[in-house]
């Protein structure tokens, strides 16, 4: 049994990191907007998708290995099962990089804690390519780990850190001088990384010219604003669930460090996976913020290893206690609040809507993402059988559609709120509809100038979707308007 210990214990993870993104693979609310650009992007044509790529330049990893599914099923299921893969398959990853870079105790322990991580667990519950790039990532620093096995690793690695760049364009940038720390010192494998990492820039060309195209039309983080220390605090307190697991792993790496055991190479390589990148979107962003959550999930796997390192050369029940609260901590988020990191869903608005909505009623959409995902709900959102993007102007937008977004959002439609002009023209079809998405993003809504107006001058009943009630966000808030003075 002691031969067979440690496989077993790895198919046992695997298989609770299914269990734990399987169930709810199609809830929080349905579809985010963000999932519908997926959708659509492999709803077109295959080389008209990639024509589209101009406008989606980044994380074309996801619309890819989309593009056949769709062919098989539009379900929720479907959009999102390659995460749902990704994030399976980025424990066992784990154990196989961090066996080489801290030993293999404490990389079944760091996979435990990825296993039931609920920043993890969301992130693989969502159609987007994020969770890609960490589990790509991980792969490069096992082939890193694993160069004086077999040259062969080499290929690994400049395929692994390629899929990391077309997955999310920062994630190959922030995770390079973490690997200095793992060539440092051999002068035959640093050669060897600057050489594959020459070959991970030639294969990344595209990328960048699509990249640089895309910006050139917009800025698709136009939403984000400079981070404070505040937001690295946030961070902190997702990646470990809560203050307390913040608190218990600052705890045993405090214990680690006053034992001074400091001569360990692979806990240090594990710190600077999981430190380094956060750092360096902190720092990029007081210049051009992209300090996000899904942008810093590949430093995620290494923090955790550093975790599960320093908790590894402490006393064995010190080791078991921390790491089994810090376990417990990460299970009990992944259990009642992934939903949390997830963005707002229009399942239940929709169905409001359509249910008192008469045909030939306008409905105006402030953002345009929100008529993006309601498509996916409402066929009669939809153009020609397909998700609208208004930006794309390949589609047509349906009959009695108003859109309205954020001064230098994605859509390019006039700047909202709406004005009281405008709905009051919008009222004169005897009822009208405002969809506001994202709500918790755009402000207080209720005092611009058009929903002021609506309210003194017609019948209004106002409908709040609270997808995050727990933070008090308000994701969708649906407006009937009738019997305007």
């Amino acid at each position: 049994m002691r031969r067979y210990r440690y496989p077993l214990c790895l198919l046992a993870l695997v298989a609770l990191a299914a269990a734990l993104r399987a169930p709810r693979l199609t809830g929080y609310n349905g579809l985010g907007g963000d999932e519908a650009y997926i959708l659509a992007l492999a709803q077109r044509p295959l080389l008209r998708m990639f024509r589209l790529f101009t406008f989606e330049g980044n994380g074309v990893v996801y619309p890819i290995l989309e593009w056949p599914l769709v062919r098989v099923s539009q379900s929720l299921a479907m959009l999102r099962l390659p995460a749902f893969a990704a994030g399976v398959l980025a424990v066992p990853a784990l154990v196989w990089a961090g066996s080489r870079i801290v030993g293999l105790r404490a990389a079944i322990a760091a996979a435990a804690l990825l296993a039931v991580n609920p920043v993890a667990v969301t992130y693989s519950q969502l159609a987007r390519p994020y969770v890609f790039a960490m589990l790509s990532v991980t792969v490069a620093y096992g082939c890193l780990a694993r160069i004086d096995v077999s040259r062969w690793y080499w290929i690994g690695f400049v395929a692994a850190m390629t899929i990391a760049g077309y997955s999310n364009a920062l994630a190959v940038a922030i995770v390079l001088p973490g690997q200095v720390v793992m060539v440092l010192g051999d002068k035959t494998r640093v050669r060897g990384w600057l050489a594959a990492l020459t070959a991970v820039a030639i294969a990344l060309i595209p990328l960048v010219v699509l990249v640089a195209v895309e910006r050139s039309k917009r800025n698709a983080l136009y939403w984000l604003s400079k981070p404070t220390l505040e937001d690295v605090k946030t961070l902190l307190i997702d990646f470990f669930a809560s203050r307390y697991g913040v608190l218990v792993g600052a705890l045993l790496v405090a214990v680690w460090l006053v034992r001074r055991r400091l001569d360990t190479k692979g806990i240090w390589v594990a710190f600077s996976w999981g430190a380094v990148a956060p750092l360096l979107l902190f720092l990029a962003s007081q210049v051009s913020p992209v300090f996000t959550r899904a942008y810093a999930l590949p430093a995620l796997p290494g923090a955790l290893l550093f975790v599960a390192a320093a908790a590894s050369a402490l006393p064995r029940p010190v080791e078991v206690v921390g790491l089994a609260l810090l376990g417990a901590l990460f299970l009990q988020g992944s259990l009642f609040h992934a939903g949390d990191f997830h963005p707002p869903g229009l399942r239940s608005a929709i169905a409001a809507l359509a249910s008192e909505r008469r045909a030939g009623q306008p409905v105006l959409f402030d953002i345009p993402d929100g008529l993006s995902a309601a498509g996916f709900y409402d066929r009669g959102l939809q153009g020609r059988g397909r998700l609208v993007m208004s930006e794309w102007r390949d589609e047509p937008l349906p009959r009695g559609i108003v859109l309205r977004d954020d001064p230098g959002g994605y859509a390019k439609a006039p700047p909202g709120p709406p004005s009281a002009s405008l709905i009051r023209g919008l009222a004169r079809h005897g009822a009208a509809y405002l969809v506001f998405y994202e709500a918790a993003q755009q402000g207080d809504l209720s005092e611009s100038p058009g929903v002021r107006w609506a309210r003194k001058s017609c019948q209004t009943k106002t409908t709040r979707f609270d997808v995050n009630a727990a933070r008090g966000q308000r994701g969708i808030v649906l407006m009937r308007i009738a019997r305007c003075r």
